[in-house]
Formats: C-alpha cells, structure tokens, sequence
C-alpha cells in the first residue's frame, strides 16, 4: 500500500457489513477495519445485524484506532464517499470526499471526482 510507505497507517470504517470490510482490509493490506455485524449461519448472510455502525459511530471506531495506536484523531485524513463519513470528516484534520454528493464536498477539507482512488494521495502526502 502505497500510504504504508510514508508511514501511514490505513483503516477501514464501514456502515456496511464487517465482514467485507475484513476481506477489504486483508486484500488490501489496511492496519484496522470496522463495520457493521451481520449475522451469517452455515457460510450465509442471514440479513439480520447484531450491531449497525451508524455515522455517529464510525467517530467512535476512529477514536478507538488512534486510542490504541497513540495518535490524536486531528492527526488523521478521511477518504469517504457519502453521509455517513460527514462525522469523520468533522473529526479530522484532513478529509477528502471521493465521487460524493455535493453537501458531502463542502464539508470536506478536500474533494475529488476520479476513477483512480490514488488521486486522493496528492491531498494526505
């Protein structure tokens, strides 16, 4: 990962399932990853979810990341996408709106509408 050679530690936060944040984070080398539970039986998504990672609580899997790895949250960029990462973006020092909505562009420090998401490097390097 390109970020990993600047000393850049990566982390996935998701409104979606944990497990595909999981399978994202191993593909692509992030250090965390956190989303939502869904329940899955016999290898199957049951479509029942245990615990829902709301915007408000991706703030809370941010602050829990830099708690454990010492760093102040203002420290951090956020790349996101929707609604959702408007909480994240507020809390950090940088934020880059990637293919957003316009309300998601004006909050962010930073936007950018690309099919490569290495174009967002220019804005945390």
């Amino acid at each position: 990962m390109e970020l990993h050679k600047h000393g850049i530690k990566c982390i996935v936060i998701t409104v979606g399932p944990k497990q595909v944040a999981e399978i994202v984070s191993d593909l692509w080398g992030f250090d965390a990853f956190y989303g939502s539970d869904y329940e899955v039986a016999n290898g199957i998504f049951t479509g029942k979810i245990f615990e829902y990672i709301k915007a408000e609580n991706k703030v809370d899997c941010l602050k829990n990341f830099c708690n454990k790895a010492g760093l102040d949250t203002f420290e951090c960029a956020a790349v996101g996408d929707g609604y959702t990462d408007i909480p994240v973006f507020e809390s950090c020092g940088k934020s880059i709106a990637i293919n957003a909505p316009e309300k998601v562009k004006k909050i962010a420090t930073h936007a950018v509408d690309t099919d490569d998401l290495l174009d967002v490097l220019k804005f945390i390097l």
